[in-house]
């Protein structure tokens, strides 16, 4: 769980950005499991092999920002932006992005098992080699290779 509460993450992150030597915010490596968090911004933050396990960070903005290895296992990120984030390797299974934006976004090799997708948008994301087994996708069906693979890029636009 994580050691850290909301107020004191908000004002961690207040304290990186008025710091005007840090462009890029380090988060790298933090333990946000179970945590409940809504609408802050992490524009351009590093947060790599962050575990976010059972949090809820709703409304948040990771626009840009370095996602890379983290664990969302359970997370509920319902209208999370992640346009053009970095999110290659990480652990989606059972993630709740209903009403997301992944536009750009880098997921190549991600574990997307059972998560929820439905509403999200996915133009132009980068899911080469993404596991979708059981996903809900973006039209609220079940993730099924013969109907939902060629759905991915000539109706919202991913990449494969």
């Amino acid at each position: 769980m994580a050691t850290i509460t909301a107020d004191e993450l908000e004002a961690e992150l207040e304290s990186a950005r008025a710091d005007l030597t840090n462009d890029r915010p380090d988060f790298s490596g933090r333990d946000f499991g179970g945590l409940t968090v809504n609408g802050l911004v992490f524009t351009g933050c590093n947060l790599s092999g962050s575990d976010f396990t059972d949090a809820k960070f709703d409304g948040c903005d990771f626009s840009g920002s370095n996602l890379a290895g983290c664990t969302f296992y359970g997370t509920r990120l319902n209208g999370v932006k992640l346009c053009g984030a970095e999110l290659s390797g990480a652990d989606m299974a059972k993630a709740d992005l209903t009403d997301s934006d992944l536009s750009g976004a880098h997921l190549p090799g991600v574990d997307l098992n059972d998560a929820r997708l439905t509403g999200a948008a996915l133009k132009n994301a980068n899911l080469a080699g993404a596991d979708l087994m059981g996903a809900i996708m973006p039209n609220g069906e079940v993730y099924d290779p013969a109907t939902h693979e060629d759905m991915l890029v000539t109706v919202w636009g991913a990449q494969r």
